[in-house]
C-alpha cells in the first residue's frame, strides 16, 4: 500500500547508497500509484549501476504547473489581467476551499469558504508558451497571495503583484521579464532580498512600500523606471544602486528611493553617481548627498573602488590576467573627489617592471578637483615577453584621511602567446551543481532536508579546477543574503587552484 511519495523516495534513498547490481520490485501497489517523474533520475542512475528495476521509466509530465496560494475570503477574486496568445489555461482550487477544474484564462472564483489556505493550480498543455503578462492586483485589498511558484512560465514579460502577502519571490527563471511589480507594505517579501540577476530585460521595477531589504541592479542595463521608496533598503545597496544605474549609461529615467523604513539613504560615496545621472536626464526625488567632510580621493577601475595598497585580483580588474603578445588591453582608472571640499592632486608616479603604459589626460602640475568631480587615467598592458608584470600607480593629493595620501593602485598582468583558461567546478556529494541552480536538491547536497531544532547537519562542497590555468577564488558568500541558520566555513581568501 505504498504512495507515490514514499516509491520516489525508496528509488532516491537506494540510488544515494551507491550499491550496483541489485533487484527491486515495486509494481502493482494497492493504492494504485507508482513511480513518478521526480525519482527519474534515481531510476536512470540504479538501471546505469546494473540493477533490475520492475516498473518501466517514469514518464516527464505533459504539462506544466503554476501554483499560488491565498488566504483571500473574497467572493469575487479573480486576477487582474492574464495575457495568453496560446492554449487556455486550467485553473482548479484546492485546500482552504476546493472549486473544480475550470478552463479559461481569466478565471473569477467564490473564496468566501476559504477555511485557511486555498491553493490555486493553474496548468497548460503547451508549457505556458503563450503566457506574457499576470497581474494579480486583486481590488480592493489584493489578492492575498502569500506564494506563487513562477518557475515554468519562462514566456511571461509583465508580472504585477501589487498588495499580496509574499512571503518570498523567486523570478530567477523569468527571463524574459521587461516589468516587474511588487508592492503592497511590510507583509511583500519581509526582510528579504530580491534577486533580479537573471532578469537583463527589465525596465520597470517597482518594489516600493514592500518589506525587501536588499537589491542587486548590476545586471539589469535596461532599466529607466525604477521605484524602491518605502522599503528596507540600507545606504549600502542605495548607493550601490545608484552606482550601477550609473554604470548602465541610460538616460532620461526615474528614480524613487526616498522614505527607507531603515531611515537611511543615500551617502557621499554614490555622490559622483547621482550627479552624472542627473547630468543623463534622471530625476531622482532625494536632494544630492553631502560629500565627506573635507577632501576625499576614491579611485575606481572600471567602475570598482579599488582601495590604496591593493592585492591585485582579477575580480576587481587591477589584474589583467593573460594578455596575449601584440594584443594590448586598456583600462580606465577614475580619481574622483567625493569629499565636501576641493581636492588637489600633485602628481601621478607611475612604476613597472614592464608592459604597462599610463596616459594621463593632463600635466603634472597640481590639478583641483571640485566636490563631485573627477578625471581618468588610461592604463595600457602591451607585453612583449612572456612572462607577469607588475606596475603601480602613486597619487599625490591632499586627502588627510584614512591613510591615501599617497595613494598606491597595484598592477598585475601576465604576457602569454596563447590564453589558457581557468574553468570551475563546484561539487556536492559527488555531482556537478550547475551555476545558477534554483533547485536544492539531496543528491548534491543542496537540500539539506529536515534538520532537528537546535542540531546541526554539516555539507560538504569541492570547488575544483577543470581548465588548463590557474583558478584565483578570491571568496565565497551568501549572493542575495540567506537565512541566519546558515553559515559558511571556508579557507582563508584568495586560493588559488591549479589546474586538475
Amino acid at each position: 500500500r505504498l504512495t507515490t511519495a514514499v516509491l520516489d523516495q525508496v528509488l532516491i534513498d537506494l540510488d544515494n547508497h551507491g550499491l550496483s547490481n541489485g533487484n527491486l520490485e515495486i509494481r502493482d501497489q494497492k493504492t494504485g500509484q507508482s513511480i513518478t517523474f521526480n525519482s527519474l533520475i534515481a531510476y536512470n542512475n540504479l538501471v546505469a549501476k546494473g540493477w533490475t528495476i520492475d516498473v518501466p521509466a517514469p514518464a516527464a509530465p505533459n504539462t506544466q504547473v503554476i501554483t499560488l496560494t491565498t488566504t483571500s475570503t473574497n467572493s469575487s477574486w479573480s486576477p487582474a489581467t492574464v495575457t495568453n496568445s496560446a492554449a487556455l489555461l486550467k485553473w482548479a482550487v484546492s485546500g482552504g476551499v476546493s472549486i473544480p477544474e475550470v478552463v479559461i484564462n481569466d478565471p473569477t472564483f467564490d473564496l468566501n469558504g476559504n477555511t485557511g489556505t486555498a491553493t490555486i493550480t493553474v496548468t497548460s498543455d503547451d508549457g505556458f508558451s503563450g503566457l506574457t503578462a499576470l497581474d494579480f492586483w486583486v481590488e480592493p485589498d489584493g489578492g492575498f497571495i502569500t506564494n506563487i511558484d513562477l518557475s515554468n512560465a519562462t514566456a511571461l514579460t509583465s508580472l504585477n503583484m501589487r498588495y499580496n502577502r509574499l512571503t518570498s519571490l523567486d523570478v530567477s527563471q523569468n527571463t524574459a521579464l521587461t516589468s516587474l511589480i511588487i508592492r503592497g507594505g511590510l507583509s511583500q517579501i519581509p526582510d528579504q532580498a530580491l534577486n533580479t540577476s537573471t532578469n537583463t530585460q527589465l525596465n520597470q521595477l517597482w518594489i516600493d512600500d514592500t518589506g525587501i531589504n536588499s537589491v542587486d541592479l548590476s545586471n539589469n542595463s535596461l532599466l529607466t523606471d525604477v521605484r524602491l521608496y518605502l522599503a528596507r533598503l540600507t545606504t549600502a545597496v542605495l548607493d550601490q544602486v545608484l552606482i550601477d544605474l550609473d554604470n548602465h549609461g541610460l538616460s532620461n529615467g526615474n528614480l524613487e528611493i526616498r522614505d527607507q523604513k531603515t531611515g537611511q539613504s543615500i551617502t557621499f560615496n554614490s555622490l559622483i553617481a547621482y550627479n552624472r545621472l542627473i547630468a543623463k536626464g534622471w530625476v531622482i526625488d532625494v536632494p544630492a548627498p553631502a560629500g565627506a567632510p573635507g577632501p576625499e580621493i576614491n579611485v575606481t577601475l572600471g567602475g570598482t573602488s579599488i582601495a590604496t595598497g591593493n592585492v591585485p585580483v582579477i575580480a576587481d580588474g587591477s589584474d589583467f590576467g593573460q594578455v596575449v603578445i601584440g594584443a594590448p588591453v586598456t583600462k580606465t582608472i577614475r580619481v574622483e573627489n567625493l569629499g565636501d571640499s576641493p581636492l588637489t592632486v600633485n602628481g601621478f608616479f607611475a612604476n613597472s617592471s614592464g608592459g604597462f603604459i599610463f596616459v594621463p589626460p593632463f600635466s603634472f602640475s597640481p590639478t583641483v578637483l571640485a566636490p563631485g568631480g573627477f578625471f581618468t587615467v588610461s592604463v595600457t598592458f602591451n607585453p612583449s615577453a612572456i612572462g607577469v608584470q607588475t606596475g603601480s600607480l602613486t597619487i599625490s593629493n591632499s586627502d588627510t584621511s584614512g591613510n591615501e595620501n599617497p595613494y598606491v593602485i597595484n598592477l598585475r598582468a601576465e604576457g602569454v602567446t596563447v590564453i589558457t583558461n581557468p574553468s570551475i567546478v563546484v561539487l556536492g556529494n559527488g555531482l556537478e551543481i550547475a551555476n545558477g541552480d534554483v533547485s536544492p536538491d539531496i543528491t548534491d547536497n543542496t537540500n539539506f532536508g529536515q534538520v532537528e531544532n537546535n542540531l546541526t547537519k554539516t555539507n560538504q562542497f569541492t570547488i575544483e579546477n577543470d581548465g588548463t590555468d590557474d583558478l584565483e577564488v578570491t571568496g565565497i558568500d551568501f549572493t542575495f543574503g540567506a537565512d541566519a541558520e546558515f553559515s559558511i566555513v571556508a579557507p582563508a581568501f584568495p586560493q588559488v587552484i591549479v589546474p586538475g
